[in-house]
């Protein structure tokens, strides 16, 4: 076994305990929920727009990037590349990637089916 990952193997087991253990309030060394989730959702919000640099956010095709949302994830996603872009101060293209998200959707809705 490799050295630096058998500490990990056993990091989600710890977590989940330590989890139980303050939602069950057992154990006072525990995270509390709240912190817990707190950090949950701030790593994933985080994540989310963590590889937008100034470059990408310039040279975006808006239009492509609408599309591919609208055929993965099937909402949009503006609001959170405004908030990316906005540190650069760089605005995104709203309407073309509109009318990319839309046609994304589009095709989802009607593409043939490989039945």
């Amino acid at each position: 076994m490799i050295p630096e990952v058998a500490p990990l193997r056993n990091a989600g087991a710890v977590a989940a305990a330590r989890l139980d253990a303050a939602v069950a309030g057992d154990d006072s060394s525990a995270v509390p929920l709240k912190s817990a989730l707190a950090t949950v959702v701030f790593c994933v919000l985080a994540a989310g727009c963590a590889g937008w640099t100034a470059e990408r956010c310039a040279q975006t095709d808006w239009y492509r990037q609408g599309y591919m949302d609208g055929l993965r994830v099937w909402y949009s996603l503006i609001d959170e590349y405004n908030g990316a872009c906005s540190a650069f101060g760089i605005k995104p293209d709203a309407a073309r990637y509109k009318e990319g998200l839309d046609d994304g959707f589009w095709y989802v809705d009607h593409k043939p089916c490989a039945c």
